[in-house]
């Protein structure tokens, strides 16, 4: 019965996560017109340098989620 309370926590905590990655994707969507130009003059980016750096978080965000989350629940789900 353990694994599947860790399983339930793992899924609980994969969503939580997918929650705040759909946050930041939206963030990112909306405030791309006055927060890019601001952090790219704060950091000395171009526009595009601060696009590619936002998408590569996301997506190194979402890889981590996959592979630390919900790759063992599937585990714990095959396996109980």
């Amino acid at each position: 019965m353990a694994a599947m309370a860790w399983r339930d926590l793992l899924l609980w905590t994969a969503l939580v996560n997918y929650l705040l990655l759909l946050t930041w994707f939206v963030l990112a969507l909306l405030t791309r017109a006055t927060l890019g130009p601001w952090c790219a003059r704060l950091f000395g980016l171009t526009q595009a340098q601060y696009n590619q750096i936002n998408f590569g978080g996301i997506v190194l965000y979402k890889l981590a989620i996959v592979f630390f989350l919900l790759s063992p629940a599937i585990v714990l789900s095959v396996k109980g």
